[in-house]
């Protein structure tokens, strides 16, 4: 009998040890037919399972002796025997070079598809080609759904936990507005938008800024200091007031397309003026220095504070309030 191109593999050993499966080390599992490849247990999409030229490649490589991971079966799943769950390339490669047996671990239990996919993930990414992103998202997701950790998941598929959290607001994001029956209005806004507004955690506010977003279109500084606010308010009764008030300020006036127009010189006046109440301490301003060419400006500043506060004094109302 030949020698196995593979051997028992540490790595996978050591994994099945970490998740509690029982596992079996077949030295030479019949490539047959009955080795099931079912596509919900598979952790990438149908187009990007074993590539025709990776597995060339492998299959040259297995020909001059290389020595490739066992495959991975589930022992049963959705009431099929010795399922494939990692190594369709080496499968195919040893095929291509009419292999008819390949060594393999079946594995037990596999409680459902998601659980495969994910156990397929975790071993693509110490004995196979790492899985590109979009496949490493969904791999997470499914990490998600059986409640892991972003460190837990993170650990697995071999990406950043930042990523996983990433994808998990995400997902969040789009289970709520999924409930709220806003996807359609919600697949119009960036995803800078969709994390910005996916920290609301209340509903009623965080299904009207999905909507007030997409309608009104703000700027980036705008919609942050929104969120800030809605953030930050006790109630969501304040939340709304919050929202309402900048959807009159965000309102798009103008000939089609519209868009919003704001007071240029009151946006520049807020910007500075933040900046100036963020200092806290008016002595840390003195600097000895710059002494004289600073207080004329201040002083300067001071008599157009006093003319600005004029000015808003003549639109206040006979009830006591800015208009």
């Amino acid at each position: 009998m030949p020698e196995p191109i593979s051997r028992r593999d540490q790595r996978f050993e050591s994994l099945f040890d970490r998740w509690n499966l029982t596992y079996e080390f077949i030295p030479e599992l019949g490539l047959t037919d009955e080795l099931k490849v079912l596509d919900d247990a598979q952790v990438r999409a149908q187009p990007d399972i074993a590539p025709p030229e990776r597995v060339d490649e492998y299959a040259l490589q297995m020909k001059y002796g290389a020595l490739m991971p066992p495959i991975v079966v589930a022992a049963h799943l959705l009431a099929a025997k010795d399922v494939l769950i990692d190594g369709n390339t080496r499968a195919r490669a040893a095929r291509k070079n009419r292999e008819t047996a390949f060594p393999a671990y079946r594995v037990s239990p596999i409680p459902d598809a998601r659980f495969a996919k994910f156990l397929g993930a975790a071993l693509n990414n110490i004995g196979g080609v790492r899985l590109e992103r979009e496949a490493a998202r969904k791999s997470a997701i499914e990490g998600i759904d059986m409640g892991l950790t972003d460190d837990q998941i993170a650990l697995e598929i071999g990406y950043s936990a930042e990523s996983v959290r990433r994808w998990r607001r995400d997902q969040q994001f789009n289970e709520r507005t999924e409930k709220l029956n806003l996807t359609e209005t919600a697949a119009k806004l960036t995803n800078s938008q969709k994390r910005g507004i996916a920290k609301i955690a209340h509903d009623e506010p965080f299904g009207a800024l999905v909507q007030l977003v997409v309608t009104s279109k703000p700027t980036e500084p705008d919609l942050k200091e929104l969120l800030e606010k809605v953030g930050q308010a006790s109630s969501d009764s304040e939340a709304m007031e919050l929202v309402n008030t900048a959807r009159d300020e965000w309102q798009p006036i103008g000939p089609p397309p519209q868009k919003v127009h704001r007071n240029k010189a009151a946006q520049s006046a807020r910007m500075h003026l933040g900046g100036l109440l963020k200092i806290g301490d008016p002595a840390q301003v003195y600097d000895a220095t710059k002494a004289e060419d600073d207080f004329r400006k201040w002083a300067d500043a001071l008599s157009f504070v006093q003319s600005v506060l004029a000015v808003f004094e003549q639109h206040r109302g006979v009830d006591g309030k800015l208009a």
